[in-house]
C-alpha cells in the first residue's frame, strides 16, 4: 500500500491506504483504495476518480467517499466491513458490487446500464427515485441480491432490468 495520504500524488498503479482526510485537486486515476479510520473523507465534488482494479475498501468505521464520477475500468468490489458505514457521494460508471456486512449509502444517482450486486450487509439507495439510472439510450441493468443482504430503497422507487440471487430464490430484503 502507499500510505501517503496524498491522492494527487499516488501513481496510478498505487492501491491508496487512505488514514486521514484526502482531497483531489484533480481528475485521478488510481489502482484502488483502502479507507482505514473514521469520518475520513475522501476525495472532492466534481472530480472524477478512475480506479483500474475498481475496488474500494472501508475498514475503519464510518467514511465519505466523494467525486463527480467513480470510473471501474474493471470488474471490482466495494467492500464495507462490518460495523461501518461507506457513504457514497459519486455517481458509478460501471457495475457496482458491494461485498462485506457493513452499510453503503449511494447517496447520487448513479448512470450505468450494468448489473449491480448486493453479495452482503445493506446497499442503502439514498440518491433519491431511481438512484441506478440508466446511461444515455441504454436499459436499467439487473439488480442481483445474494442470501442475507439487503437493498434497501430508502422509501423510493428503483426500476430494474430484473431482478435475481446467487441461490434458488430471491433472498435479503
Amino acid at each position: 500500500y502507499n500510505v501517503s495520504n496524498n491522492l494527487d500524488a499516488a501513481l496510478s498503479t498505487d492501491t491508496l491506504e487512505v488514514t486521514a482526510n484526502a482531497a483531489l485537486t484533480g481528475n485521478r486515476t488510481l489502482n484502488a483504495i483502502k479507507i482505514d479510520g473514521d469520518g475520513l473523507t475522501v476525495g472532492t465534488a466534481g472530480r472524477t476518480l478512475t480506479l483500474t482494479s475498481s475496488n474500494i475498501l472501508n475498514t475503519g468505521g464510518d467514511n465519505t467517499i466523494t467525486a463527480a464520477q467513480i470510473i471501474q475500468t474493471n470488474q471490482g468490489f466495494i467492500q464495507v466491513d462490518p460495523t461501518t458505514t461507506l457513504d457514497v457521494n459519486a455517481s458509478f460508471t460501471n457495475t457496482i458490487h458491494k461485498t462485506g456486512a457493513g452499510q453503503m449509502n449511494l447517496n447520487t444517482v448513479s448512470f450505468h446500464n450494468t448489473t449491480t450486486t448486493v453479495s452482503g450487509g445493506t446497499l442503502k439507495l439514498v440518491g433519491g427515485l431511481n438512484t441506478l439510472f440508466a446511461a444515455g439510450t441504454g436499459t436499467v441493468g439487473a439488480v442481483n441480491i445474494d442470501v442475507g443482504a439487503t437493498l434497501n430503497l430508502n422509501g423510493n422507487i428503483q426500476y430494474a432490468g430484473a431482478f435475481g440471487s446467487f441461490g434458488s430464490a430471491l433472498p435479503g430484503t
